[in-house]
């Protein structure tokens, strides 16, 4: 996989993520309301999804890096744990105001979205 292809996929992949975990915000946001829920913004929601797609993205250079044709392979392993440990912070964000459990499910559920986007639009499906 050439440089250039890598850095186009990633930029790609952040924009992706940002806007399908910015849906699905506005969507829970009507269904379920804010009620004061600071995680429920588009700027964390935004800025977070961003943080995350972004160290995926380094994440697939280290492993291209270090794994060479084995890359895809290790990248997709790490990122699915990841994605399962980032799940721990919702504990976190239980202790917020206006935490409920299907707001907290949305968030979760973001996470999950945002790994989906990353290995999705990074792996190369025929070297797995």
């Amino acid at each position: 996989m050439q440089h250039n292809s890598t850095i186009r996929r990633g930029a790609m992949v952040v924009v992706t993520a940002i806007v399908v975990n910015v849906v699905t915000l506005a969507i829970a946001l009507i269904i379920f309301g804010a009620g004061g829920f600071d995680p429920f913004g588009v700027a964390p929601v935004a800025i977070a999804t961003g943080v995350g797609a972004v160290g995926g993205l380094v994440v697939y250079a280290g492993c291209q890096r270090l794994f060479g044709s084995a890359a895809d392979r290790w990248f997709m392993i790490i990122a699915v744990v990841a994605a399962v440990l980032s799940l721990i912070t919702l504990q976190q964000a239980a202790t917020f105001p206006g935490a409920t459990t299907p707001r907290l499910a949305v968030l979760g559920l973001m996470h999950l979205l945002t790994a989906a986007v990353v290995i999705g639009g990074l792996v190369d499906w025929e070297h797995v």
